[in-house]
């Protein structure tokens, strides 16, 4: 790294006067993540940062909020063919707001760009036409860009509640990942070998289920499976045309939901959290509403169908927040099909839709 010496304007505000001058990075073939420039502890710029800024002066006259509100309207209006520009631009959203906070604390566009030399600004000015405003970037995400509510939402969905179960699936998830990667030759399971992948996954999965040396029968089960079916979803890398995974998928959820709060011994916001997370984001037809519904009505408390119904509204609202139609929808897919009257419920009449969103955070379960 070297330090180079800044281009000035004769009139800066006194904030970016105050800034230190900037160490740079001048790399060739920068990655978006990589640190561009770092103004002591006042500001650290990475190439996507500094993407961005170029991106704003060069269209919006340095302003910030215009290219948050251009981005917001291209992933509003735009059909995107390509679920990687889609995702990007979600996570340029993510990043523009998350600048504009770091900013607001230290100076405008205009005069933080100000102060880097003049190679830098040309060098990289296309690279900011091309990756922010055209969204054509292939480079890995920076840091807050893993903060777009679909990334987080779907960690969430897939692992976030399992340090607060009885029995952490992550072990097993470890275990058993490397069943998943496919032959390096295809880079994925052609469809005449996955038959011999779901008799592997099968057998592998059935030993652990099988194990009698364990404390907690039944959270030791739940961990189990509720780590396979993640990894069904993480790592499916395989043509299924013969719905050999799919039919041991749709077996581990009928094991999935044979758990209860009660019986696996977990606090029930933890548990029915994890649970109806994943029910939402299970997108390979493994399970069915009405399957979920009679879980609901079946086998939980009136309570715990309550707890139910504020998981699923929430989600539902942070879904819709997030542009994920899909789980946005199948959350209010399974709010009526909660609702509806099954079996002695008909005589009860319909299950009364509560919200409330004190009772769920965002990110953790507030205890009971």
């Amino acid at each position: 790294m070297r330090l180079d010496k800044p281009i000035g304007r004769p009139f800066m505000s006194r904030q970016a006067m105050n800034l230190p001058d900037p160490v740079i990075r001048d790399i060739r073939g920068p990655s978006g993540p990589d640190t561009a420039a770092a103004f002591g502890d006042r500001l650290t710029l990475t190439y996507w940062d500094l993407w961005c800024l170029l991106a704003a002066q060069l269209k919006f006259n340095g302003n910030l909020n215009a290219l948050s509100d251009f981005l917001i309207h291209k992933r509003r209006t735009e059909n995107f063919w390509s679920y990687h520009r889609r995702e990007l631009v979600e996570d340029l959203m993510t990043l523009t707001e998350d600048l504009i906070g770091r900013l607001g604390r230290v100076a405008p566009v205009s005069e933080v760009l100000a102060k880097l030399p003049e190679r830098l600004i040309k060098k990289e000015s296309q690279k900011a036409i091309r990756n922010i405003l055209e969204q054509e970037g292939s480079y890995p995400p920076s840091e807050p860009m893993l903060r777009s509510p679909r990334r987080v939402l779907t960690c969430e969905a897939y692992r976030g509640m399992w340090p607060g179960l009885p029995v952490d699936p992550t072990i097993f998830a470890d275990r058993f990942a490397p069943l998943f990667v496919p032959p390096p030759k295809h880079g994925y399971f052609p469809k005449g070998q996955t038959f011999a992948l779901s008799r592997r996954v099968e057998k592998r999965i059935a030993r652990e289920l099988a194990d009698g040396e364990v404390a907690h029968p039944s959270a030791h089960r739940y961990a189990v499976v509720r780590a396979a079916l993640t990894l069904f979803h993480e790592q499916h890398t395989w043509d299924d045309s013969y719905g050999a995974m799919g039919d041991l998928g749709k077996v581990w959820i009928e094991e999935l939901l044979l758990g209860t709060p009660a019986l696996i011994g977990s606090d029930p916001r933890f548990f029915l959290k994890d649970l109806f997370m994943f029910l939402v984001w299970e997108n390979y037809g493994l399970s069915m509403p009405d399957q979920i519904a009679a879980y609901v009505h079946d086998k939980l408390s009136d309570k715990e169908r309550v707890i139910v119904i504020e998981v699923l509204t929430l989600v539902r609202d942070r879904a819709e927040v997030g542009f994920m139609e899909y789980q946005a929808e199948e959350a209010t897919r399974l709010l009526k099909a909660i609702a509806a009257p099954i079996g002695s419920e008909k005589k009860k009449g319909h299950l009364r839709l509560v919200g409330s969103a004190s009772v769920i955070d965002t990110y953790q379960v507030k205890p009971v």
